[in-house]
């Protein structure tokens, strides 16, 4: 599946923007230029680059631009991941780069397309947050990872004044745990002859299910009917208490059985 939030993909991005610069620059007034020493000097980095969840999990992967004292008008980010274990949630634009130029991404293909940039000064120069990556967690692994792609036409970019000056991208690596479900277990329960009498249960069962945890213990009481006297349990439980124990360790199955008063 494919998602989106701008309304057409634009090729190109940073190399539109760089001609709408170079339109608003004021008359008479020199463009921007890049710091003396600066160069190929910003860095961008997935944040965390390392987290654990599980799986169904939605999860947040943070793009920051370090650029170290060199300014830049704006960024080409290309993510590849691996659609087996992840799928892209949503795209949240960051506010440093205020003119988003595309925002897409490829459940299918595992993908994530992003570009942003500024028009006028004062241009960043320092740590910021790109965008944010909402994604959702599908399948158990071990390690999977979400890279930067440099090969053109895919090529992640920080540009400044038309030139590269990108240094260093790093990308992430996520964890995926399965979520172990504990099991729950059903206590049937009757009585011998029906009618003869009832079982009361200590805790109930979970009303939504009508089973219980594991390793519950459940305590029965029963009560005889008028004109009957409690005889004993069977099943999975035994003895000639009225009261008894069970632990719910499997489906288990009790019986109340009951005797008729005798009157002489």
């Amino acid at each position: 599946m494919k998602g989106s939030i701008t309304t057409t993909r634009v090729v190109g991005t940073l190399l539109v923007l760089t001609m709408i610069l170079a339109l608003v620059v004021a008359p008479g007034r020199s463009p921007v230029t890049a710091e003396a020493g600066g160069g190929a000097v910003v860095d961008l980095v997935l944040l965390p680059q390392t987290q654990t969840v599980n799986v169904g999990d939605e999860f947040d992967i943070t793009i920051e631009a370090r650029c170290h004292g060199q300014k830049i008008h704006g960024v080409d980010v290309f993510l590849d991941f691996d659609p087996t274990y992840l799928e892209v949630v949503s795209i949240t634009c960051g506010d440093t780069l205020d003119v988003p130029l595309l925002s897409d991404w490829d459940n299918a293909a595992g993908t994530v397309d992003y570009s942003a940039g500024k028009l006028l000064p004062p241009f960043p120069d320092h740590t910021f947050d790109v965008a944010v990556v909402t994604l959702r967690a599908k399948a158990a692994t071990d390690s999977t990872s979400i890279s930067f792609h440099h090969v053109s036409p895919r090529q992640t970019l920080a540009v400044f004044e038309g030139e590269s000056v990108l240094r260093e991208t790093i990308g992430a690596t996520v964890t995926i745990t399965a979520v172990v479900v504990p099991p729950r277990y059903t206590l049937t329960v009757t009585v011998d002859p029906e009618g003869s009498g009832t079982v009361s249960l200590s805790p109930e069962p979970d009303p939504v299910d009508g089973k219980y945890a594991a390793q519950t213990e459940v305590t029965l009481t029963a009560e005889p009917a008028a004109g009957y006297t409690f005889s004993h349990w069977s099943g999975h439980a035994t003895g000639t208490d009225p009261v008894t124990t069970v632990t719910m360790d499997a489906d288990k199955t009790v019986t109340a059985h009951f005797t008729a008063v005798v009157v002489l």
